[in-house]
C-alpha cells in the first residue's frame, strides 16, 4: 500500500475552518497529512494547539504522519551561530517529540542556505556544522523512533551531492536518511540544459 501525505497551509486556518478543510479531503479520499514546518512552530508554542489536532484526528478519523522541521535562517542543520545552536537544537528536539507522537516516523529537515548565498560563508566551514546538527538530533531520535531526515535543495551548500557529503560520517545509521526532494534537483542551475535565464533571479545568488 502507498502511503501518501497531504500538504496544506494549515496555519491560515482557524480551528473551524480546520474541521471545514479537513472534511473536504477525506470526502475525497485523503486521511493522512503533513505537519507543515508552521503548524509544528505553534505545536511547539502552544500545548493547547497539541491538543486541538488530537481531538481532531480523533473526531475526523485522520492522521498527522509526516513532518517538515522548521527551516531557514535560525533553524537549519549548518547555522554557524555557534551561541544559539543549542536554543535551535533543543527547539528540534522537542518538534521531533511533538511529531512522534502523532506517529511520525522521518523529520525532514533542512541543510542551509542562506549563508553561503549571501554571506558567502564556504561549504568547508558549513559541513562540519551540518554533520555536528545531525549527531546533536540522534539521541532524541533513537528515543523517539524517528529517522532524521536530511532534505536537498538548489544552492551548493545541500545538493544531492553535498547531503550525501554530511551524511558520510553516519554510515547507514539506522535513525539517519535523506529526504530526496526531485522538485529541488530540477532546479539546480548547474544541471546539464539549463541557463540561468530559465530561473528566477534568486538561482544567479545560489550559484
Amino acid at each position: 500500500e502507498r502511503k501518501l501525505s497531504y500538504y496544506y497551509n494549515w496555519t491560515s486556518l482557524s480551528n473551524e475552518d480546520f474541521y471545514k478543510t479537513i472534511r473536504e479531503f477525506a470526502d475525497n479520499g485523503c486521511r493522512r497529512f503533513v505537519i507543515t514546518q508552521g503548524l509544528l512552530k505553534e505545536m511547539i508554542q502552544s500545548e493547547e494547539k497539541i491538543k486541538f489536532l488530537r481531538r481532531l484526528c480523533a473526531d475526523m478519523e485522520v492522521e498527522f504522519t509526516s513532518v517538515h522541521a522548521p527551516f531557514g535562517t535560525g533553524y537549519d542543520l549548518n547555522y554557524p551561530h555557534l551561541e544559539k545552536r543549542p536554543a535551535m537544537f533543543a527547539l528540534h528536539k522537542r518538534a521531533m517529540e511533538i511529531a512522534a507522537s502523532f506517529g511520525c516516523r522521518t523529520y525532514a529537515i533542512h541543510v542551509g542556505a542562506g549563508e553561503y548565498c549571501y554571506d558567502h560563508v564556504p561549504l568547508e566551514v558549513l559541513r562540519p556544522l551540518a554533520i555536528d546538527g545531525v549527531e546533536q538530533l540522534l539521541a532524541t531520535a533513537e528515543k523517539e523512533n524517528i529517522i532524521i531526515a536530511v532534505e536537498n535543495s538548489q544552492e551548493p551548500s545541500n545538493t544531492a551531492a553535498e547531503v550525501m557529503k554530511i551524511l558520510a560520517p553516519f554510515n547507514n545509521h539506522p535513525y539517519v536518511g535523506v529526504c530526496y526532494d526531485t522538485g529541488h534537483a530540477h532546479m539546480l542551475a548547474s544541471a546539464p540544459g539549463k541557463t540561468r535565464e530559465q530561473f528566477q533571479a534568486y538561482m544567479a545568488t545560489c550559484w
